[in-house]
Formats: C-alpha cells, structure tokens, sequence
C-alpha cells in the first residue's frame, strides 16, 4: 500500500467580482424555485431537488453559474455554510449543459448524510460524475472524522479527466476518495458554477460561498508517495505485512503474510529490493499465519488458503503443486490456515497444527502415478447422485476431479502375462450441454475414442462408471491408461478415479484423482502419508545439524500475529523427528515469535516479542542451552529517552525492535529481523549489528494526515510519523520513517485504528 502526496505551489485566491454575471437554472425542474444573491463577496444560492443522480441517470436541483469557454478550467471556492434539512448538498459542479442527464462533474458537501461505526451522524464530501465514458458515483470522506466548516473545495478539469479537492485551508489540500475523479469529456463550452439541493424537490436548503476563483489549471506540483520503500511502477513494492519470514543462505528473504491489497501476500526480496511476488496462481491473498513458510533450500513450501504447496526457489506457479495431508488445515471460524510453524528435515516436513495441538510430519518426495503438464485439481461440496449406477464408488471419489487437456497414469507393479479391467469413475461439475467434454481414453491397448461424458451422464454432478475390460501391463510390469482431449469440447478431460479390477474380481490398484485418499482409493496427488505428535500450541520452528527440532510453544493463541499481551508461560522445546521430547527447553523468554538457526556456530535466535523486544541467542545446544546474549537494545523502540524513534545513538542505534515477528541468518552470519506492529519493516544487519538495509510497506488500510504546525514537513497515521524533505526531488525519496508513535505495553490497542 502506497500514501500518495501532492506537493502544491502557493495558491493566490482573487475573490469573484460582484459586477460578473451569475446565472440561475432549475435542473430537473423541483417544485421549489431557488436562486441566489452576491454581496461582499459571499455567494449565497438557495435551492430545493432531490440531487444529483437521485435515481442514477438524473438530477434536481438549483444550479448557480457562468459560461465558460471549452477546454481546461480550475474552480475553487470556500463554502462558508450549509443550512437545511439532513442529506442537503451544496458544491461545485461543471456540466455539458442544463438538461437533467447532461454529462457533469461535481465535488460536493452532504450534511448530515452518513453514520458511522458509532452510529453517529456525519457530514462528508464526495466526487461524482457522469460522462458517456464513465459513471462515477464515489464515497468520499466523512465516514469516520466529520467535515465542518468552512471548508475549501476544488475541481479540476484537465483534457478529458476531472479531479477534487478539498482542503481546511485552501493550501493543503487531499483527495477526496481513491480516484476522487474520473472521465469528463464533453468539447464545448461548459456551464460551471455552485448547486444546492435540499434532498427532496420541495425543501430548500442554502449555501454560501467566498473566495471563488475560476481560472485555467495551476498544475504546479508533482505526485509523490510515503510509507513503501518502492512504488509499484518500479521494482515491484513492499507487501503490506510479513507474518512469517524465511532466509536463504545467500540472504534471500521468503515471506508470507495474511492479506495484501494487490492480492501479493507472498513475496521474495533480496539486496534491499523486490526480487518478484510468488506467482498469483495458487499463492494470493493466503489467510495465514506465523510459521507458514519454510525451505530446504531446493523448495519452498508454503500456507496458502486451506492447503500447503511447495514450490521453486522463485515462487513459479508452473513448479506449484499442492501438498495434500489428510487432515483439512482450514479454520473456517478464523477464517485462516492453522499452521503455525514449518520446518524440513532429511526428506520430512513438519507442521504444527495450531487448531488440534500437533506436530503433523509428513513425507515430501512422493512420487505421483499420473504425467502431465497442464494439470489442476477440482473440488466440489455439492452432493453426487450414484443412484443406479452399477459399480459405483463412494461418493466422496466423485466429489475431487483432476483437470487436463493431456495425461497418462503409469501404475508399476502389474502382472504382464494377466488380463484386467479398468474401471474409470467420471462426473461432470461445470458443463451441461453434450459436446462440450469429449474425451478419448483408454488402458493398455483398449479405449474409448469418442465419450461425452455429459451426453452419458445426462448432466451435472451425476455419476458414470465406464469399464476397458482385457487390458494387460507391459512387459515391465507397467500398465498405463490414457486421457485426452476431443477438438470441439471446452478443451479438457475430467477424471475422479479408476479402479484395476483383476480377473476374479477383486481390486489390484485404486486411486482417487485429485483429491486425499477415500477407503481403498489411493490418492493421485502428492498427498504425504502422514503422522503426528502431540504439541501443545505449537508456533514457528527450525532444525539444527543434528536433525532436532526447536519448536516454539505459543504465548498466545493462534494467530498470534503481534500482540504483546501473553496469556501463557512462552517456550522453545526440542524434539527430535520421531517425536520424542529430548527434556531441552529455553522457558527464560517471554513472547517468542520467530525462531532461527546458525549452523556455523550452533546457536539459536529467537525473537521475543514481550517488554524486551529484541533477539536472543542461546548456545550450548547439543546439551543444555544457554543464554549467551541478545541483538537489539532491551526495551526495542520504547527504550532510551526519546521512546518510538526508528534510530537513536544512545539507545542501541538502528537495533530497537517492535512488534518483532521474524528472525533469520544467512550463511556469512547477516541477521535478519521482521518487526511487523504495523505494516512492513523488513531489516538486514551486519554479524556486528550494524544496518544494511531496511523496506518499508504500509499496513492496509492506512490513512495520514499532515502535522499543520509542521507546516507540512510532518506526516502521521496511526502507528507512524514520516518526516519529509521537499528539497529531494527524485519521486519516493521525499519522506523518511522517523517514529513509532504508539506503545502498546503502556497503552494497549490504540482506540483511534477503529474508531
């Protein structure tokens, strides 16, 4: 998430001269006439309607203006009052012409015209429009801090796009919504001026204006960004937050995170850059947790929605397959994926299962019987009709499909000089019409050239079972069975499973397609034959050279996330794969979080995020661990004399932490540190401590505010203070990180994030 920035000129306001000529339409005809008087340099127009856009196509309402030639025009105006019943607008508006539906463009006040969280009345401002090329219709501000007067506005039209403003002071002015603006395109001259409507077409409402100024657009400024290390038009930016950190040996930094705006929630960086997201299909907007990322240094294995995947060292979807245990890892209360730490070791992964309290492990390098290059799997909760089918299987096969345009399942171990039949389980989930999935498929040296699974099964979601009887293996003992596409179908073939039936009947091979292991049925995925130890509120993890585990016991419940509050005594218990508890434990840390491991001098670091905000590292691990000192000042970035600033000489320099969540090394000893309270703030340091490099990206959804007594050199959000320096010219180098401005230990949530 970026905060954008417009850096004005100085704006001189020459007041409207009363001698120039206003003139008074009734758009939509209202049943009040309205009107309007000009002394001392105060507009004031009257007028009753329903609005603009009242029924999405027209207007009503009393309109106060001037001709003005085609082209680009600016007006700004200070509306002074509004005074009528709620849901009056009053604003600045150009159209086309005076017809109800003229193509226009408006930013405008609305009294009393919105409730927020707190049920509270409130005023707001909006940007609307209507042209042949768009219809805007855009919530504005207001919904949560009340716009009161007086209040400057201003609107821009330049080329075929409009743009609104609105400011407390007619100097610092911001946008009113995301686009506040859209396409205005009519050639001709225009009509411009105020309009004012009392919300219905019998009740007035009245407004006044000074300072009005119409002149051709000062566009002395230039747009710039706060808050993330790198625009998105650059290198690629900052993820909104990191909630699980992995680190390469040559540092390359793996990270997943929750949610982020652009669907990116998974992201690689390296050397202080953006290396690239993972790739959007299947890795986009996770749901995860801590612990929900982790490498052996030749894959990635990841969260991702209800499942784990793995993946190459670039997060390409074209390596992604999806790693299926036979336990569903989704919280649908939480909304989340319940794991809660990763870690592999000698071909096992390990999973902490943060909903049932285990350590589930798991075998990766498995095999699957099926070849193909473009392949997916399809799941489905609708119920499959077996009524009257002959052989079916459990309806739980038919309820999971592979989907490809090619594949061939190779399945070893069969008898060459044996006869068998295939029985192949099919059932359609998308398509209803016949012709639209044609397949040829076929086992051995039998097959079926042309079948239209939805013709046989007479539609959706209904089974059919289609037996090859007399197929024989190869002389390998290999029997392989076939699917492809049909030209004039939707272009791929579905499968649910198939059975190897030998010649008495009985069943030498099931798989189940696509989906986890159903009775006999066999998965065809890389499901991993899986086993588990009892863990109690199992968190991140990592492995030293003997092959032990490390596991963090929570001091909270899943997830985590940044909380400081505890609700349990916080461990690091060791354990080694088969499950076996070695009796060593660190119990001297308050709040872990994240936890690493140095394989060239054997110690563990260990990110806590209790009152001391720092990492602790621990030796002596082959026996019993110890202590031996910490990085980062105690306290974090609430010790010293100056609490919330980012770097302080006195009190441990660029090494003060907060809402630390991810620790990790590479192999010439670099530390690297996630703190994650707010948004992103990724760090490498030196083996002696000293900073390298550090990315920022911002919490979504954040919102800030210029200091006016910093006369626009301070920028504050919830969490954040920005200083800014105008004299940087370059786009994005303008603003510094200088503060954190809260303290949860002394204050707790802040209550302004959610009010």
């Amino acid at each position: 998430m970026l905060l954008f920035l417009t850096f004005c000129l100085p704006c001189l306001y020459a007041s409207q001269s009363e001698a120039q000529t206003w003139q008074d339409a009734e758009i939509g005809s209202p049943a009040v006439k309205g009107g309007h008087t000009l002394a001392n340099g105060v507009l004031t127009v009257t007028g009753a309607g329903k609005g603009e856009l009242f029924d999405g196509n027209h207007d009503q309402f009393h309109y106060t203006y001037r001709t003005v030639p085609a082209g680009d025009i600016e007006v700004i105006a200070r509306l002074v009052s509004l005074e009528g019943p709620p849901r009056s607008r009053a604003g600045i508006l150009l159209r086309a012409d005076n017809e109800p539906s003229s193509t226009e463009a408006l930013v405008a006040f609305y009294l009393q015209n919105t409730t927020d969280s707190n049920q509270r009345v409130r005023n707001e401002v909006r940007a609307k429009g209507r042209d042949l090329a768009a219809l805007y219709s855009r919530d504005g501000s207001g919904h949560i801090t009340d716009m009161k007067f007086p209040l400057w506005l201003r609107i821009v039209r330049l080329g075929q796009q409009f743009a609104v403003y609105k400011s407390p002071d007619g100097r610092t002015w911001s946008m009113v919504a995301n686009d506040s603006g859209g396409a205005f395109t009519p050639p001709g001259p225009l009509h411009a001026g105020f309009f004012v409507a009392g919300g219905d077409e019998t009740k007035t409402a009245v407004a006044k204006f000074d300072r009005v100024t119409f002149r051709k657009p000062n566009m002395g400024y230039r747009t710039s960004w706060i808050g993330n290390t790198f625009s998105q038009n650059s290198v690629g930016y900052v993820s909104n937050s990191i909630s699980a950190l992995w680190v390469g040996p040559d540092g390359t930094c793996y990270t997943n995170s929750y949610y982020d705006e652009a669907g990116e929630s998974a992201k690689i960086y390296k050397d202080g850059r953006v290396v690239k997201r993972f790739d959007n299909d299947p890795f986009g907007n996770n749901k995860v947790g801590e612990g929900s990322i982790t490498s052996d240094g030749r894959r990635m294995v990841l969260a991702s929605g209800g499942g784990l995947y793995t993946t190459d060292m670039l997060g390409s979807n074209t390596a992604a397959k999806r790693l299926f245990l036979t336990t569903d890892l989704w919280d649908p209360q939480k909304s989340i994926n319940v794991t809660s730490g990763m870690a592999i070791s000698r071909g096992e992964l390990f999973i902490g299962d943060s909903r049932d309290h285990k350590i589930r492990v798991a075998r990766m390098d498995y095999k699957p019987f099926y070849t193909a290059g473009n392949t997916s799997t399809n799941v489905t909760q609708h119920a499959i009709d077996t009524a009257g089918v002959a052989h079916a299987a459990p309806e739980a096969v038919y309820k999971s499909q592979r989907e490809v345009d090619y594949t061939a399942y190779k399945i070893p171990g069969m008898d060459p000089k044996t006869d068998y039949t295939v029985r192949f389980h099919f059932a359609e989930y998308e398509e209803e019409k016949p012709g639209r999935r044609v397949m040829r498929f076929g086992a051995g040296d039998q097959g079926i050239p042309n079948f239209d699974l939805i013709e046989e099964a007479g539609g959706p979601f209904k089974a059919v079972v289609k037996d090859l009887p007399n197929v024989k293996a190869d002389a390998d003992g290999v029997l392989t069975l076939t699917l492809e596409r049909v030209e004039g179908g939707n272009g791929h073939i579905v499968i649910c499973g198939f059975e190897i039936l030998k010649l008495d009947g009985s069943t030498a091979f099931r798989i189940n397609s696509g989906g986890g292991a159903v009775g006999e049925f066999q998965t065809d995925v890389s499901e991993l034959p899986e086993r588990a130890f009892p863990f109690q509120r199992p968190g991140p993890m990592t492995v030293d050279k003997r092959s032990d585990l490390w596991i963090i016991q929570q001091a909270n419940d899943f997830p985590v996330g940044v909380a400081v509050e505890t609700k349990y005594p916080g461990a690091i218990k060791c354990y080694r794969a088969d499950g076996t508890f070695t009796g060593k434990e660190i119990t001297d840390v308050v709040h872990p979080t994240a936890v690493a491991y140095d394989p060239k001098t054997d110690r563990l670091f260990v990110a806590d995020n209790g009152p001391d905000q720092n990492v602790r590292i621990y030796a002596d691990l082959a026996t019993a661990p110890r202590y031996v000192g910490s990085f980062g000042i105690k306290g974090g970035i609430y010790a010293g004399k100056t609490p919330g600033r980012l770097y302080d000489p006195a009190a441990g320099g660029w090494a003060r932490f907060y809402g630390i969540n991810g620790v990790g090394l590479d192999a010439q000893g670099n530390i690297y540190v996630s703190n994650g309270a707010s948004g992103t703030d990724l760090r490498k340091y030196t083996p002696d401590g000293k900073r390298v490099w550090m990315l920022n990206g911002l919490h979504f959804v954040d919102c800030a505010d210029v200091d006016p007594d910093s006369d626009g050199t301070r920028v504050y959000n919830p969490f954040k203070q920005y200083t800014l320096d105008y004299a940087r010219t370059l786009p994005g180098s303008e603003w510094s990180y200088t503060a954190f401005n809260w303290n949860p230990f002394k204050y707790g949530v802040p209550p302004r994030i959610n009010s």
